[in-house]
């Protein structure tokens, strides 16, 4: 490199520093003191370097579901929220009234269910006592025709006696008209019996689709509930009612909980939309409640670059606030780019343990991309700047002499220049240059 910089110096220089060379043995020019290290090679990461800021991964606007006046407001923007922890209160006179005749409507309907209840019981009963007295008027029938039959016997016996003369003919008639008198009586419980039994014959059963049992316990069952269709049919159509009733209730009362807004999830509270006495409107946006558990570190990716990062890539970021490094992964990759700067965003998913990071904080990331190169390194401080945000100047140290040499900067990180030519590895490159140096000077160096 050093034959490099003569060549470079031209012979007029190189004379120059030959005279100053034998200046220097007469006395005449006194060295300056300046700071060189040896230049090093060290290898290059090469990683894509960004910043970004954090923001949260969900955010839920919370809508109130009754309109009313905000009576209350119970959090202030900026506090955190549970799930489920009220955020403002409400006032709605009508849904009130509507509670109001809800509770009253439920009240009806359960007296309209004890009343059709007791009615069903009844009819039950008076099924019941239908039944018993049929069975006691058949009874009474067969009891009947018993002593219909003994009559005519005992009249069949006297007549024999009658004819030979034993027996008058006023008290055989008498006997006989007992034995007709008998007969009636047992034709007119048949009729009876047969009114009574209206509803309580199988007949009655299959013609209602019912299919009479062989148990005399199920079959009368069967006829109990056959003869109380109508007080059923009441106490369904009221227990109805009250179902009704109490639906309409636990409508009722839903709506008046509503009236006490909630947190959807646990977060940040964003912003409020509202101040206490203003009246809102049903589905309007209360406020809106940020989920910072995980958030996004989102930062930005020039077009040249993004072909050479994936999803799922590793990534290191840093937030510098609170001085906390991550190793994490790309989550996401923007599939357009921006169309004012041109730069493509990406995101990571970072865990918010103890919810520290908030959104809005400035974040730097590094992109591993490949394995590293080496380089030679010097410091930044070294550097004569040029326009060009590549290309400077860096004095070195030959012989003694202090000499300007042209680099061409690779890369910047942590301080260092990675220079990509102009440099070789144990040049001495004189660090923070004094402005007093000039090119020529006699220098000792530490």
């Amino acid at each position: 490199m050093r034959a490099g910089i003569i060549r470079f110096l031209g012979l007029g220089l190189a004379a120059a520093l030959l005279s100053c060379g034998r200046g220097k043995e007469d006395g005449e020019t006194a060295a300056m003191t300046v700071q060189a290290k040896p230049v090093e090679i060290k290898l290059l990461q090469n990683e894509l370097a960004s910043f970004g800021t954090i923001t949260y991964k969900a955010k839920n606007d919370i809508t109130i579901q009754v309109e009313g006046t905000i009576t209350a407001i119970l959090v202030r923007e900026g506090d955190w929220v549970d799930r489920l922890s009220p955020i403002a209160r409400l006032k709605n006179v009508q849904l009130e009234i509507q509670y109001d005749q809800a509770l009253i409507a439920l009240e009806q309907a359960r007296t309209g269910m004890a009343l059709a209840e007791t009615k069903l019981q009844e009819a039950r009963l008076g099924a019941e006592s239908r039944f018993l007295s049929v069975e006691r008027q058949r009874l009474s029938l067969d009891q009947k025709e018993l002593e219909l039959a003994e009559a005519e016997l005992s009249l069949k016996n006297r007549r024999e006696l009658w004819e030979l003369g034993g027996l008058t003919d006023e008290a055989y008639r008498n006997l006989e008209l007992s034995v007709l008198a008998q007969d009636a009586e047992i034709k007119m419980l048949r009729k009876d019996l047969e009114i009574s039994s209206l509803g309580l014959r199988e007949l009655d059963l299959e013609a209602a689709g019912i299919t009479v049992s062989a148990d005399s316990e199920e079959r009368k069952e069967q006829f109990i509930g056959l003869n109380t269709r109508t007080a059923r049919a009441e106490a369904e159509a009221a227990e109805a009612n009250l179902r009704n009733a109490r639906k309409n209730l636990d409508s009722t009362e839903r709506l008046m909980e509503e009236l006490v807004v909630r947190s959807t999830v646990s977060g940040v509270l964003g912003a409020l939309y509202f101040e206490i006495g203003e009246f809102a409107g049903r589905n309007e946006k209360l406020a809106t409640v940020m989920d910072i558990s995980r958030v996004y570190g989102v930062f930005f990716v020039q077009e040249q670059d993004i072909r050479d990062i994936k999803t799922g890539a590793p990534l290191y970021l840093d937030i510098p606030s609170l001085g906390l490094a991550f190793d994490a992964g790309i989550a996401e990759i923007s599939p357009v780019a921006d169309p004012q700067s041109g730069n493509f965003s990406v995101k990571t998913e970072l865990v918010n343990t103890g919810s520290l990071i908030r959104p809005g904080m400035f974040v730097k990331c590094r992109i591993p991309r490949g394995q590293g190169e080496p380089y030679p390194v010097i410091p930044e401080t070294s550097l004569l700047r040029r326009d060009s945000g590549e290309e400077g100047q860096v004095f070195c140290v030959i012989n003694g002499i202090a000499v300007l040499q042209d680099v061409r900067v690779k890369a910047r990180q942590e301080g260092l220049l990675w220079i990509s030519s102009g440099l070789g590895e144990g040049d001495l490159v004189i660090d923070k240059p004094s402005p007093y140096l000039k090119e020529g000077l006699n220098v000792e160096y530490r």
